[in-house]
C-alpha cells in the first residue's frame, strides 16, 4: 500500500539554523506523520511576510488518507484552492494565535496543551462559532532526545564559570526575555537575601535575560525595596539551549512570576528535569504543566496584586520562604523526581505521536462540525486566575482588574445563570472573566 501524502506548512523560523522552539515542533509533527505511515513534503514560508497568501504544491499521484498541517498563523493565509481540497486541513496550535471563523475552517485543530484548547474553544463560544474536532497533544520534551539541549543559535557560558559561580551563591535562573514580571521577581529576591542576611548563608543570584534589565531597573525605582536589590539579578545576553541547560543544571531555583500569557512552557518542563525546581504564578499553561508535588510550585495570591505597594511587596514574603527552605535545605532535586517521571510518560516522542495518530484516526472522515451547546449562554474564562466576587478584585492571565462590588454580583448572577440574559447595567464583562453566547 502506498504511504499518505501529508503537507507540513509551518514558518521558516523552525528551519535551520533558525531552530529553537518552533523547529522542535516542526519535527515531532514531522516524526509523528512518518510514524504514522505518511510521506511528509515540507513547506517552509518565509519569516518575514505576515500578509500574502500562498498556495500549497500540487501532488500528481494519488494519496489515501492525505493530510495538510499548518502552523497556526499560516492556515488562514492559504488559497483555498482545488489543492487546499483535496485533503484534510489540520492546524497545530503553538501559539495562542486565534482567528474566527477561519479557523473553524479546518478540518481538525490540534493544540499544544489542554489550557491552550480550552482558550480557543472559549473564545470560539464568544464568536457563537461551530467547533471543528479538537485535541491537545502535548510536546515532547527536547531534552529526551538532547540530553545536553538541542541545536539553536545563541552566546555561551563556560561551564566552569558556571560551577564557580554556583559556588558562591544560591544561584537562580528566570532567562525567558520579555516574559518576567519585574515587580514579582524583584520582591521575591528581596526577601530571599533578607533572609539569607538574617541567618547567614550564602546570598541569592537570579539569572535574567539582559534585555529586560531595563524594565527591572524601573521597577526596583518605583518599589519601597532597597536599590541594591537590582545587584542580585545577573543579566546575560541570549543563550544558546545547550547553554541554557546547563545554567538549570547548575541553578537550584527558578522563578517564573510571568506577565506573559505561556501557551506550552518548555522552558519550566525542561528546569525541573534537570532537577531544578520552579515557582511560579502559573500563567497561562505554568499550572497545568505538572501535578502538585511534581517540581512547579504555583504560590499566587490576590493580596500580590491589590493594595498599598508596600503591602504587596510583603505578600510575596511567603515565597520567598518557601524558596529559602528548599534551596538551603537541598531539597530541589528530590522534588523534581516526581516531575521527571511524569515527563517521561507525557511529554515523550512515543505519547505526541500517540495523540496525532488517534486524531488523525479519529477525523479520516473529515466529521462535522459541533454547535455551540444549547443549554450554555454565559462561561467563565479559562484566563480567570483569582477572583473576589465579593470584593470585585480579579487576577487573570492578561492582567488584573477591580470594579465596585454591585458590578461583580451582577456578572457572577449572568455566569451562574441557565437563561439567555444581557450584561445589564455597568460596564461590560470582560472576557478575561467571562462572556455572553451571542443571541
Amino acid at each position: 500500500m502506498s504511504k499518505a501524502h501529508a503537507t507540513l506548512v509551518y514558518d521558516i523560523r523552525a528551519n535551520p539554523p533558525y531552530g529553537g522552539s518552533c523547529g522542535i515542533v516542526a519535527r515531532s509533527l514531522r516524526n509523528s506523520l512518518r510514524r504514522h505511515e505518511h510521506a511528509v513534503r515540507d513547506m517552509w514560508i518565509p519569516v518575514d511576510d505576515k500578509l500574502s497568501t500562498f498556495t500549497l504544491p500540487r501532488r500528481r499521484a494519488p494519496s489515501r488518507d492525505g493530510v495538510h498541517v499548518f502552523f497556526e498563523e499560516l492556515f488562514p493565509r492559504c488559497q483555498r484552492d482545488d489543492e487546499f481540497a483535496r485533503y484534510r486541513n489540520l492546524v497545530f496550535f503553538n501559539l495562542p494565535f486565534f482567528r474566527f471563523p477561519d479557523h473553524c475552517d479546518a478540518d481538525g485543530l490540534i493544540f499544544n496543551s489542554r489550557y491552550l484548547m480550552e482558550c480557543f474553544g472559549y473564545e470560539a463560544f464568544l464568536h457563537g462559532a461551530a467547533l471543528p474536532p479538537m485535541t491537545d497533544a502535548p510536546l515532547e520534551l527536547p531534552l529526551l532526545d538532547f540530553p545536553d539541549g538541542y541545536p539553536s543559535v545563541g552566546g555561551r557560558l563556560a561551564r566552569n564559570a558556571l560551577r564557580a559561580l554556583a559556588g558562591q551563591v544560591h544561584l537562580g535562573h528566570a532567562l525567558r526575555g520579555g516574559k518576567p514580571d519585574p515587580f514579582a521577581t524583584l520582591s521575591i529576591m528581596h526577601h530571599l537575601n533578607q533572609l539569607a542576611a538574617q541567618r547567614s548563608t550564602r546570598s541569592f543570584l537570579l539569572m535574567i535575560a539582559a534585555r529586560d534589565l531595563p524594565q527591572f531597573e524601573q521597577a526596583a525605582r518605583d518599589m519601597p525595596i532597597p536599590h541594591s536589590t537590582i545587584e542580585s539579578l545577573l543579566p546575560v545576553h541570549h543563550l544558546e539551549n545547550r547553554s541554557v541547560v546547563a545554567a538549570m543544571r547548575h541553578a537550584t531555583f527558578s522563578l517564573c512570576y510571568d506577565v506573559f500569557v505561556e501557551a506550552f512552557g518548555f522552558y519550566p518542563v525542561e528546569s525541573v528535569y534537570c532537577g531544578c525546581p520552579v515557582f511560579s504564578n502559573g500563567n497561562g499553561n505554568l499550572r497545568y504543566l505538572l501535578p502538585p508535588g511534581a517540581g512547579i510550585e504555583v504560590r499566587d495570591q490576590l493580596q500580590m496584586h491589590f493594595g498599598p505597594v508596600e503591602a504587596r511587596v510583603r505578600a510575596y514574603r511567603p515565597v520567598a520562604e518557601r524558596v529559602f527552605r528548599v534551596v538551603t535545605a537541598v531539597e530541589g532535586a528530590r522534588l523534581c523526581q516526581r516531575g521527571a517521571r511524569y515527563i517521561d510518560r507525557h511529554y515523550s516522542k512515543a505519547a505526541f505521536a500517540h495523540r496525532i495518530g488517534r486524531f488523525l484516526r479519529d477525523t479520516r472522515d473529515r466529521p462535522a462540525r459541533t454547535p455551540p451547546a444549547a443549554g450554555r449562554h454565559a462561561q467563565i474564562s479559562p484566563y480567570l486566575r483569582l477572583a473576589d466576587w465579593r470584593r470585585g478584585r480579579f487576577v487573570t492571565d492578561r492582567g488584573k482588574l477591580e470594579v465596585p462590588a454591585e458590578v461583580a454580583a451582577a456578572w457572577k448572577r449572568l455566569l451562574s445563570s441557565k437563561r439567555p440574559r444581557r450584561g445589564g447595567d455597568g460596564p461590560p464583562m470582560p472576557p478575561e472573566v467571562g462572556g455572553l453566547r451571542p443571541a
